[in-house]
This record gives C-alpha cells, structure tokens and sequence, in this order.
C-alpha cells in the first residue's frame, strides 16, 4: 500500500476523539479468485453498534461501514476501494479497552 495522502488529529476540545483521512493505492494485484462476494452484517454486538462489509471481486470494489464500541480505539469508520485505490475515513476514542474489567484503561500519569 502507498500513501498519497494522510492527515490525523485529535479534535479541538476532546482529550480522547481522533479522527483520521487516508488515501492509498493498493499495491497487490487483482485478486478475483479468492473473493467474488462476501457480505458480512453486525448489529449491536459486544463491541459494534453497528457493521457493514461487502467485497466484490476481491480489491474490485470493497466498502467497509462500522461503528464499533467496547473495543480498542471505538468510534465509525468508514473504508472504500475500487479499482485498488482505497480512502478511509475515521473518527476514534484513543483509549484502549480494558476487556477484563469492562471499560475504558486509566493510566498512571508520570
């Protein structure tokens, strides 16, 4: 994968929330034979609200839509390629969950 463009930074008054721009070109080769279709849905799951992922034809055409929480760096992500370009845009908690415990990990401050 080769970057043409990336840009991440935290929101002006959040301590936590991040958000993310990222356009790349996709470096494998057409890869139709391993993937003609594959749709997945999650719906208010432990750690989605919500997910949508469909590929076609491999890197052809994949769109990836989540909302994700009680995981490692939770927020909406969204995640497009066609033709082996991809742009992904993303809005995340920096915080890392704490699965044991069920929320979010505190750190001491040095």
């Amino acid at each position: 994968m080769r970057n043409l463009f990336i840009r991440e930074k935290k929101f002006k008054n959040s301590k936590n929330k991040s958000y993310s721009a990222q356009i790349s070109i996709l470096n494998n080769s057409f890869n139709f034979v391993y993937t003609i279709l594959n749709i997945k849905f999650k719906f208010l799951d432990d750690d989605h609200y919500f997910g949508l992922y469909l590929t076609l034809f491999g890197d052809l055409l994949d769109i990836n839509i989540a909302w994700t929480r009680k995981t490692d760096h939770a927020g909406f992500k969204f995640n497009f390629t066609f033709l082996w370009l991809m742009i992904i845009l993303e809005t995340y908690d920096i915080r890392h969950w704490d699965y044991d415990n069920e929320k979010w990990e505190v750190y001491d401050k040095i």
